[in-house]
């Protein structure tokens, strides 16, 4: 199961994911330690997404809420970036000054390839990620345009930018509407950095587990229909180890993670 995480260079923190996905629990002490060293890992990798100059002036971010209060946080928050990379959402959250009075931020952004950068540290302060939760929730954005359009003959996300057109046959109609599907990396990293936080954080509570749609539906569509919430946070909570995902590879769309989960779930568990 290291496989998923080769985008990990830290060999200790590797082999804790891949621990993780096996079904271990971790130490409180150790989980903390992991979250940490995770963190210390996702400062390369965002070097490399936005670039030294870049990253020198503009992280860490300043788009961090205060302290968490002694009983919190008691949740997670899964969403969607609308957008079609890491590199433009880690941009956004920075410090860099924008027209735009918002000051939105998460804990993690989770790239197509799984590759998990702290943005704020979960340990320890609150993220600007969800209006109504931000001050009891973690949250992890996950790269995804979500919801798309069609103008003419041309796919569109945010209603505007054109839609890559080498993922175009990947696209994904539900219910009249078209939607980006999730990679089957983003799936099994996030069953990892859930598992993770859960054993640093005796605060967190399964049902707490949400996405940004539950927790804002007036405004919000994310994740959509094409992340399997319910089933994917079963999956989590369980601690069975999951070994059916040893198959698929990790370019694999998540429209296959999804009919495991729905016709063969037991399958997934040891």
């Amino acid at each position: 199961m290291s496989d998923w995480f080769t985008w990990i260079e830290n060999e200790s923190l590797r082999e804790t994911f891949s621990a993780l996905l096996g079904g271990e629990k971790l130490s409180e002490a150790d989980a903390i330690k992991a979250v940490s060293d995770l963190a210390t890992e996702g400062e390369g990798h965002i070097k490399r997404l936005v670039g030294d100059s870049f990253y020198r002036k503009y992280f860490p971010t300043d788009r961090v809420g205060p302290p968490w209060d002694d009983d919190k946080p008691i949740g997670w928050v899964d969403h969607y970036t609308a957008g079609v990379s890491a590199r433009g959402t880690l941009r956004w959250f920075s410090s860099q000054k924008r027209d735009t009075p918002l000051t939105s931020s998460s804990h993690y952004v989770m790239s197509r390839r799984g590759v998990i950068a702290t943005v704020v540290n979960p340990l320890k302060s609150v993220a600007w990620h969800a209006r109504k939760t931000s001050y009891t929730h973690i949250g992890v954005e996950h790269v995804n345009a979500g919801l798309l359009s069609k103008s003419g003959t041309k796919i569109l996300y945010m209603e505007q930018h054109p839609y890559p057109l080498d993922r175009v046959p990947h696209v994904q109609e539900v219910y009249g509407e078209l939607w980006e599907p999730y990679l089957s990396t983003q799936v099994v990293n996030n069953i990892a950095l859930k598992r993770l936080l859960i054993c640093a954080l005796p605060t967190l509570l399964q049902k707490n587990f949400v996405d940004h749609e539950m927790v804002d539906p007036t405004r919000k569509k994310d994740c959509g229909p094409l992340w399997p919430l319910a089933n994917l946070n079963r999956l989590v909570f369980s601690w069975k180890p999951i070994k059916g995902f040893d198959s698929l590879e990790p370019t694999v769309m998540a429209k296959n993670v999804v009919a495991l989960f729905n016709s063969e779930a037991e399958d997934l568990l040891a």
